[in-house]
Order: C-alpha cells, then sequence, then structure tokens
C-alpha cells in the first residue's frame, strides 16, 4: 500500500525518490541477518526525515527524541541508527508501540 503523504514532504528534493526508495535503504542500513548473527535481538523504531534548509536531512526517532542528520537520505538513518544505539545504551528503554505519523494544518504568516 503506497503512503502518499509522504511524498510531498520530498517533493522538488534532488535525488529523493517515492517512499519504498526510503525503506529499501533502510532495510540495506540495518540488516536483521547480522543482528540475529550476532545473537542481538531487535528494536524496531521509527525515522522522520525531513530536508533540510541548507541542504541534506534531518533524522529524528520520536521514541527516543534523538536527533541527527546527513547529506543523503541513507547517510541520516545511519547517523540516525548511531545516535540512537549510543542513547540506549546509557537510557535502555522498552518501545510500548508503534509510532504514528499523522500530519495537521496551521495558518501560514508571511
Amino acid at each position: 500500500m503506497a503512503n502518499s503523504a509522504w511524498t510531498p514532504a520530498f517533493a522538488g528534493v534532488t535525488g529523493v525518490g517515492p517512499l519504498p526508495q526510503i525503506f529499501s535503504i533502510a532495510a540495506r542500513i540495518g540488516s536483521s541477518a547480522y543482528a540475529s548473527q550476532q545473537g542481538f535481538a531487535l528494536m524496531e523504531l521509527s525515522a522522520v526525515l525531513t530536508p533540510a534548509p541548507e541542504g541534506g536531512f534531518v533524522a529524528l526517532n520520536p521514541e527516543t527524541g534523538t536527533t541527527t542528520q546527513g547529506e543523503t537520505i541513507e547517510e541520516a538513518l545511519v547517523n540516525l541508527r548511531e545516535a540512537t544505539e549510543l542513547f540506549l545504551e546509557e537510557f535502555p528503554q522498552k518501545v510500548t508501540g508503534r509510532a504514528f505519523l499523522t500530519t495537521f494544518q496551521v495558518p501560514m504568516h508571511a
């Protein structure tokens, strides 16, 4: 099922394709095969990526509040994974459910 709500956020950003491309990149970065080979249990967390005004992307994990950036989507996700892993080493926590992403509108002031 396609989620077209994400596409407009990246409209006009060079090198960014549809949402399935982002998921494909995320899957390559964090392989569950590697984790299971090492005997680690995996936490499924969320990543919210937004284009940065100065270029690149800002990546946020809403479950932990960790935020980072990268020049590409792939780099931003790698940096977010690393920042989140370091955060969870110091502040262990359980994920209580999946994050729910939606949008809302406010009046634009010029």
